[in-house]
């Protein structure tokens, strides 16, 4: 999905994207690379619990504050 974000911006379009933890963990590449361009966009996260073995319905911020850099 970060991948289609970073093109569309590259396009000149505006953009916003949801996702959930897992996914937004799997956007890290494309979330440096549309920062290093400057490229403006909103990324909406429902922020959960990471889990290893099986979905978790708790919620926790270790996720977005893993990609506060970018």
């Amino acid at each position: 999905a970060a991948g289609a974000v970073h093109g569309a911006l590259s396009a000149g379009s505006l953009t916003t994207t949801y996702t959930a933890s897992q996914g937004l963990l799997l956007m890290i590449p494309n979330m440096h690379k549309i920062a290093g361009e400057m490229l403006p966009t909103v990324f909406h996260v429902s922020a959960r619990s990471l889990a290893c073995q099986s979905l978790s319905i708790f919620g926790d911020h270790s996720d977005v504050m893993g990609v506060r850099n970018t």
